[in-house]
Parts: structure tokens; sequence; C-alpha cells
């Protein structure tokens, strides 16, 4: 098997995409799983750092079994572009 350089795997438009759109997101995620709390702490209490925790993991359920499906309608390269892209 022959073995691909990271960099030759990046120049590849899908792979590229799917890089930048990951790091975009983790530098935005990154800091807010942190931050909330802290200014929900303020504001409401416990009480607001759970429900919007709770909230936020119901969205991403939904999310995983819709893209289950689409993924097996049109195909996972397809949803992993679409997805990462947006």
């Amino acid at each position: 098997m022959r073995k691909t350089s990271y960099f030759s795997l990046l120049c590849k438009r899908n792979i590229a995409i799917m890089f930048l759109s990951n790091m975009a997101i983790g530098l935005m995620d990154g800091p807010m799983r942190w931050l909330l709390p802290l200014i929900l702490m303020g504001r409401g209490g416990p009480f607001l750092v759970g429900l919007s925790f709770s909230i936020a993991n119901l969205g991403d359920t939904v999310i995983a079994l819709l893209g289950g499906q689409f993924s097996d309608r049109f195909g996972r390269k397809i949803m992993l572009v679409v997805t990462n892209g947006v």
C-alpha cells in the first residue's frame, strides 16, 4: 500500500474543505465550552447551565439521526462534504 503525505491529502478540494471547516468550528466551539457556563452562572445559576447543555445535546441527537438518514440516501462522501462545508 502506498503512503500519502498529509500535504498531498490537503491539496484535495474535499479534504481541504473538511479540514478548514472543522478547524473553524473548533476555534469557535472550544472557548464556548468554558466561557458559556461562566456567563450563565453569573446570570441564572446552575439551572441555565444544565438547560443550555441539555438543549445542545438534544439538538446534536436530532441532527445525528437526520444525518444518518441523509447519508444512507445520498452517500457518505457527499454528506461529509456538505455538512462540513456549511
